[in-house]
């Protein structure tokens, strides 16, 4: 998701190839409103938090509203993701990788918070996709 015109939050996992390679590997992002990509660079990792922020030079996308509230148990959360085509088996063409897809939304609660090594998680019961 941007946070700002020209900058993306996303998994650490996601970008895991380009900072372990980066002189190998580019990061490519695709607008779910649009089929023009934009290369991109990661300009901030962290593994144990699997985020990452991803600079986009060329494109102006819309930020995102975050909440910065208090959450609290049994309150709504709703889980976005982009999974896209996460196996050979669902893709047909190389273009079917970076074609724009819409976004998997499910519903859940705020079940609790948990520190897991030292991070502190929000569990919910909305379920996640792996991609």
């Amino acid at each position: 998701f941007a946070v700002a015109p020209n900058r993306i939050v996303t998994n650490a996992h996601v970008v895991e190839l380009a900072e372990r390679y980066p002189d190998n590997v580019v990061i490519g992002v695709v607008p779910s409103e649009g089929s023009k990509s934009y290369q991109g660079r990661v300009i901030a990792y962290d593994a144990r938090r699997d985020l990452a922020l991803i600079e986009v030079s060329e494109a102006r996308l819309p930020p995102v509203a975050l909440f910065t509230g208090p959450v609290t148990e049994g309150d709504q959360v709703i889980a976005l993701g982009y999974p896209g085509n996460v196996d050979l088996a669902t893709a047909q063409s190389a273009a079917d990788y970076i074609r724009p897809l819409s976004p998997v939304r499910s519903q859940g609660v705020a079940s609790g918070r948990r520190a897991l090594t030292g991070i502190e998680v929000l569990l919910h019961t909305a379920s996640i996709a792996r991609g």
